[in-house]
C-alpha cells in the first residue's frame, strides 16, 4: 500500500536544514533528511508539512509561503512524497523527540557529505541550483 509523505526543504541565509535520525530509530538510522513526514487521512500535504517541521524541528513554516516543487514517486518503499520549499520560518530549532539526535544549516553544495536518501541530493541539485551536488 502506498503511503504519502510531506517533505520540505527550509532553507535561511542561502543554507537548507537537515536532521539525522537517531541510531536508535528504527527508519533509516543515522541518515539525514529533510523534516517531514507520513501525511495523516485529515490532512492536505500542505498541512501535513507545516505539522512535521514543528514536531520535528519546532520551526513554524507559514503555509502562506511553503512552496510546492513538486511529487515524487519512490517505488522501492512505496511512497509518494509531497515535497515543498520555504525560506519563511521562525524560532529555534529544538530536537524535541528522540526520532532525530542532530540538525545541521549546510550549504547546498555540501548536501554530497552527508548520508542522505537521493532524493535531499536531487533536490539541492535541481531545485536550489546548487552545483557539484
Amino acid at each position: 500500500m502506498k503511503r504519502e509523505v510531506a517533505i520540505v526543504c527550509v532553507q535561511k541565509y542561502g543554507r537548507v536544514l537537515l536532521m539525522r535520525r537517531s541510531p536508535t530509530d528504527p527508519s533509516n538510522p543515522w541518515v539525514w533528511n529533510f523534516p517531514g513526514g507520513v501525511i495523516e487521512t485529515s490532512e492536505t500535504p500542505k498541512e501535513a508539512a507545516v505539522r512535521e517541521v514543528k514536531e520535528e524541528s519546532n520551526l513554524t513554516c507559514p503555509p502562506i509561503f511553503l512552496e510546492k516543487i513538486g511529487t515524487y514517486h519512490d517505488t522501492v518503499d512505496q511512497l509518494e512524497l509531497h515535497v515543498f520549499t520555504t525560506e519563511k520560518s521562525y524560532g529555534k530549532v529544538l530536537l524535541k523527540d528522540k526520532e532525530h539526535d542532530r540538525f545541521a544549516w549546510i550549504d547546498p553544495s555540501e548536501i554530497r557529505c552527508y548520508k542522505t536518501f537521493p532524493l535531499c541530493k536531487e533536490i539541492c541539485k535541481n531545485i536550489i541550483g546548487a552545483n557539484n551536488v
